[in-house]
């Protein structure tokens, strides 16, 4: 039996932001770490790390890389190309389960018999997760890829502020100097930022919101399923289907595509779309595998560097404008993320070793 934490999967979309994915990603990927750190557990994986080979590791940390980095870049192009984000995430939703199924067919996943009765545990964790990535995907065509990470860095923020307010939880004064950084950086990001657009900002707002969303319903609600990772990545997916259907009907993306994929949807155009599914399948496979090959704090650096890479090809290749004072909070905001992460794992490791 396992707790249903829908954010953890072997496979599907962590962060399709990047994002998470998504995934799909870091603020929540740190998170989950945060969440699942032990003592013990983080000493064995620190073994684990030694005895991995390190050609093991460099393969598994660059499938990361390239997937993480690759998933904003094919995601930005195709949606401020094609201006159809649903109709995107409806693709990505589909390759999902097909993905996943096809890599428990071949054994590189296990997944158990699908269960109706089970499936309908996921039905509120997919609206929540289905609408925190449509409004990264949204937003995207109005803002650079800075403005996203920033914005996710910021949420840590939001989650730890309704920890406090709702459940009461007591942050030492490393944590709240970290949380300080990222509200520092982020600020001046967004006071200097060359690329607003309030539509954009409107949208990422809604993303901060379903995500904090996220995380106190994962509290309040604890559900104990047999399905495996991989299999619960298929059933949020396949239950986001309707969903995200309905809504882009709603929205006219149905009537938008008929003309924007004829004139459009070239070969080039097809490949990203496709390669975008494929992405966010191995970002959850990489996160998955190193989680029992690598310890935490190394995958939270590589997490940390991949948004830095999505940042700088962002600038390259979407023509981004910057200037001194937006990068300068952009980097601070990321390093108060990573702070808060890696300070909040040492407070829980304390905390049990303390209990026992």
């Amino acid at each position: 039996m396992t707790r249903l934490l829908p954010l953890r999967k072997t496979g599907g979309q962590v962060s399709s932001n990047g994002a998470d994915s998504a995934a799909a990603a870091a603020g929540s990927v740190a998170r989950e770490m945060e969440e699942d750190d032990d003592v013990r557990g983080e000493a064995l994986l620190q073994i684990k790390e030694r005895k991995a080979t390190a050609g093991t590791l460099a393969m598994w940390f660059s499938s990361l890389s390239v997937s993480s980095i690759g998933m904003v870049l094919a995601n930005k192009m195709v949606v401020q190309t094609l201006r159809l984000p649903l109709l995107t995430l409806l693709f990505q939703n589909v390759c999902s389960i097909v993905l996943n199924l096809v890599a428990a067919k071949i054994g590189w996943l296990s997944m158990r018999p699908w269960e109706v009765a089970e499936m309908m545990r996921f039905v509120v964790p997919t609206l929540i997760f289905s609408a925190m990535l449509a409004s990264s995907l949204m937003a995207m065509p109005y803002v650079a890829v800075g403005t996203i990470v920033v914005f996710k860095c910021a949420g840590t923020v939001l989650v730890a502020v309704l920890d406090r307010v709702v459940f009461g939880v007591r942050l030492g004064n490393e944590c709240r100097a970290a949380l300080l950084l990222i509200l520092s950086g982020s600020c001046l990001y967004f006071y200097t930022d060359g690329n607003y657009d309030a539509t954009g900002y409107l949208w990422l707002g809604l993303n901060c919101a379903c995500n904090a969303a996220n995380n106190l319903y994962q509290k309040f609600v604890v559900v104990t399923i047999k399905q495996t990772p991989a299999g619960s990545s298929c059933y949020m997916a396949l239950l986001s289907l309707p969903m995200v259907l309905l809504i882009a009907v709603w929205a006219g993306e149905h009537v938008d595509a008929m003309a924007k994929l004829d004139e459009q949807l070239s070969s080039l155009m097809v490949s990203v779309l496709f390669l975008t599914g494929v992405f966010g399948f191995m970002i959850s496979l990489s996160y998955n595998t190193l989680f029992t090959i690598s310890a935490s704090t190394s995958i939270m650096v590589a997490s940390t560097a991949n948004k830095l890479g999505s940042v700088m090809l962002g600038m390259l290749f979407f023509n981004t404008s910057w200037n001194a004072k937006s990068m300068l909070g952009l980097l601070v905001s990321l390093f108060g993320a990573y702070w808060y992460a890696t300070a909040r794992s040492k407070e829980k490791r304390r905390v049990k070793g303390s209990d026992k």
